[in-house]
């Protein structure tokens, strides 16, 4: 397997302990997640949330599902169409408007450290009706695809790794 590395602004992994709060049916404490604060009640997903970034105020949630309900709604109820990545209220919980559709699995995000930028990867071809490699960046300021911004993956990104000023990901195995 060889790994692609491009230059882009800095980037840094999202902090995984939100992720209990995001997936979870219930609630998740200050306690349960081993981080001081009040509870928040968070929007579930109808399916698996793999990843998370938080960027200007939003917590993104990439996954495997097609909608999300407001915190304590019974499955079915008040949901929302959110085709893959979603975007959260970090202070209410709350989602937000902006709704962004792949056609295709998208399980990985990550975010700028300076929080300009989110990244978003996995197996789709077009993502808010535009052709996506694989691979997207999202103006976090503004809530939308960076324009001109692409990358050659050359097929399904497989993981999404930042550090200090590079996204990288596994290139695709020849077959």
């Amino acid at each position: 397997m060889r790994i692609v590395t491009a230059r882009v602004v800095p980037v840094l992994f999202a902090a995984a302990l939100l992720v209990p709060a995001v997936v979870t049916s219930g609630q998740a404490t200050a306690s349960q997640s081993g981080m001081a604060g009040t509870d928040l009640p968070m929007a579930q997903a109808n399916g698996i949330v793999w990843s998370i970034a938080y960027a200007q105020g939003a917590v993104y949630a990439a996954g495997d599902f097609t909608s999300i309900r407001p915190s304590g709604a019974a499955a079915g109820t008040g949901e929302q169409a959110r085709n893959h990545l979603a975007l959260i209220d970090s202070a209410t919980g709350a989602l937000l408007p902006t709704a962004f559709s792949s056609n295709g699995r998208l399980p990985f995000v990550t975010a700028a450290s300076d929080g300009s930028r989110v990244f978003a990867g996995g197996s789709f071809t077009t993502f808010a009706g535009a052709p996506h490699g694989g691979l997207v960046a999202i103006n976090a300021a503004t809530r939308t695809v960076v324009p001109g911004w692409q990358a050659d993956t050359n097929g399904a990104v497989t993981a999404l790794a930042a550090t200090a000023g590079t996204l990288t990901w596994p290139a695709p195995s020849p077959r």
